[in-house]
């Protein structure tokens, strides 16, 4: 596995620093947006009565649905925009497949899903020398810098 994490193609891979700045960048951006849409969810459920008198729909869904919208912040926006975030999309960097090419639908998701779901271990794993973390190394992708 480790020649995977040492291959850097032709491209230039993204500094730790630029990672970091993702990293915070795309966390205040999908907070933002998951809890706007989660708000949402509530004042519809609210206004169209579908509360019960315990809790309402979106009290009882909000676990899944806070994952899912965190997955769909990464995965639609890295797939829709050639590997880039809005974070990204700041530091002028991008995901691509190890190869340099764009990343498709499935290596995005994965990249999303590996990233949210281990979100208290993934950050940790570009402790090292290495500027990959586990979200890139499972979906093999990497974040390099934008060609000028």
């Amino acid at each position: 596995m480790d020649d995977v994490l040492d291959y850097e193609g032709e491209r230039t891979l993204a500094t730790k620093s630029k990672r970091f700045l993702n990293f915070i960048i795309d966390g205040i951006l999908m907070l933002i947006f998951t809890f706007g849409v989660l708000f949402l969810v509530f004042a519809l459920t609210d206004h169209l009565g579908l509360e019960t008198e315990e809790e309402s729909i979106g009290e009882k869904l909000i676990g899944v649905l806070m994952i899912v919208l965190m997955i769909a912040y990464f995965a639609v926006q890295e797939y829709f925009f050639n590997g880039k975030t809005i974070g990204k999309w700041m530091t002028h960097t991008r995901a691509v497949s190890l190869d340099g090419e764009k990343i498709n639908f499935i290596m995005s998701l994965k990249r999303s899903t590996i990233r949210v779901i281990g979100a208290g271990i993934d950050p940790f794993t570009f402790l090292g020398k290495k500027t990959m973390g586990w979200h890139d190394l499972y979906s093999y992708t990497k974040v390099v810098m934008d060609e000028k």
